[in-house]
């Protein structure tokens, strides 16, 4: 059995069709989400537009679940 750095680069390689076709669903999640103004640094309210897109990414989850 081979092991280590030789086999990473062809793995990686061989699983991009797939992680592309498994990432496609949160990609577009997140493409679609609209986010809310940003506003200075440390502004609370910034913590809004983080709860978009993780609410976003919560659906597509859920969606590709069945629920």
């Amino acid at each position: 059995l081979e092991k280590g750095t030789a086999r990473w680069g062809p793995g990686v390689s061989l699983a991009q069709d797939l992680y592309g076709r498994n990432f496609a669903p949160y990609r577009d999640a997140i493409e679609r989400v609209t986010l809310p103004p940003r506003y200075a640094k440390r502004d609370p309210r910034n913590l809004a537009r983080v709860k978009a897109v993780v609410d976003a990414l919560i659906a597509a989850k859920e969606s590709r679940l069945g629920r």
